[in-house]
């Protein structure tokens, strides 16, 4: 039986369980899933729950968002945190959460996986929600840039809104400000400009991470890292792996992450532009 509900605070430990490893902890959890201000209405954020005889065998979340990329608005759909219990880990138990999870009156229903699930997804995508799909390809590097002193410290009130091209995800305001403060991970976030470059940097203990960027070409995101380099040695950023190597090639890189964004098309939208869309941290889920 499959039961649809809101999330739990306990859905952490079911997760924990089924994926048999830590999820970035449990205030991480909280943060991303109780905190979000657009997800206040219980509608926008629900679970979806394999049952058998009481017990949660199954579960899948299933967000919804008002996105925006180059000033045009989109309903997405964003699907994640599939967990499945090992006694019954059946192609039938997954392709049934991705169509109870499924939001039929979005614009664009995505998700995020690794190479070996998502060309999976992209099946179950075609065969139950639409023949339109695409897979971006992404690489999350932890690297270590050289220093760029070509930066002016800012606030997200200053800068304006236009500024963030080729950027899929929610609005840019203040309260999105507030809710990425709040983030358990980072220790400080920088608003920072460079004429017309804008760049949100999250700091942590570890590494300085490049959150938000207001364009995706290749001087971008190399004067990013060299922003973020200056607050700390190690820096994480988001790149397509189609250009990471020419950005990152004269970097000492301490680890690289495929990740990969499954987007199906649900109306007549134009195909994302693969080589220039971008989402942030906040965004990704």
């Amino acid at each position: 039986m499959f039961v649809r509900r809101a999330m739990q605070e306990m859905d952490y430990d079911l997760l924990t369980h089924f994926f048999e490893r830590d999820l970035g902890g449990k205030h991480y959890f909280n943060w991303k899933n109780f905190h979000d201000p657009l997800g206040c209405e219980p509608s926008n954020h629900q679970a979806i729950c394999f049952e058998e005889n009481e017990e949660c065998l199954g579960i899948m979340y299933s967000r919804n968002y008002e996105f925006r990329i180059n000033n045009r608005e989109l309903a997405v759909n964003l699907l994640g945190d599939l967990g499945v219990d090992k006694r019954c880990k059946s192609r039938n138990v997954i392709i049934n959460l991705f169509r109870h999870a499924y939001n039929n009156k979005s614009d664009l229903v995505m998700c995020f996986s690794d190479a070996r699930k998502i060309l999976t997804y992209e099946k179950i995508f075609h065969k139950y929600f639409t023949p339109r799909t695409q897979i971006i390809d992404y690489t999350e590097v932890t690297c270590q840039p050289q220093p760029v002193e070509s930066r002016t410290l800012t606030e997200l009130h200053h800068i304006p809104d236009y500024v963030w091209r080729n950027h899929l995800g929610r609005k840019r305001d203040q309260r999105t400000s507030n809710y990425l403060g709040s983030h358990p991970l980072y220790q400080k976030i920088h608003y920072l400009r460079d004429e017309e470059k804008y760049l949100t940097v999250g700091i942590t203990e570890e590494y300085a991470e490049v959150i938000d960027i207001s364009d995706t070409t290749a001087s971008h995101f190399t004067w990013g890292l060299g922003v973020a380099a200056l607050f700390r040695k190690n820096c994480r950023v988001l790149l397509h792996s189609k250009h990471a190597p020419r950005i990152i090639e004269n970097m000492p890189v301490l680890l690289e992450k495929p990740v990969y964004m499954l987007v199906g098309y649900l109306t007549d939208l134009p195909i994302l532009d693969r080589d220039r869309v971008w989402i942030g941290r906040i965004d990704r889920r």
